[in-house]
Formats: structure tokens, sequence, C-alpha cells
């Protein structure tokens, strides 16, 4: 809420949990992993089955 009125913004973002610590996904930032490589989460799987899953 401001001088101009009241205001609501929504947003819809993607993260993961490993090892019991979240980590968010940016989709405005370029991954230069490709689909069979390690997960750059640290995850130990490849990164099309785990942070890939939700871009």
């Amino acid at each position: 809420h401001d001088g101009q009125g009241e205001h609501a913004q929504h947003e819809r973002s993607a993260f993961v949990q490993h090892d019991g610590r979240w980590y968010f996904i940016d989709p405005s930032v370029p991954l230069r992993t490709g689909r069979n490589d390690p997960c750059p989460c640290g995850s130990d799987q490849k990164f099309k089955k785990c942070c890939a899953a939700y871009l």
C-alpha cells in the first residue's frame, strides 16, 4: 500500500530441496549444464533427473 493505492505482486518461483536445504532455481540465469551432466545443486544426480524437472 502506498500513496497511490493498494498494489499486489504475484510470483511463481522454483525451488528444490537437497539434503534438507532449499535452493532457488533462477530461470533468468542461463545454466551451462547439459541434461546428462551432474546437477549443479550438488545432488549427485543427472541434471535432467534433478533441477531440470523444475524449469
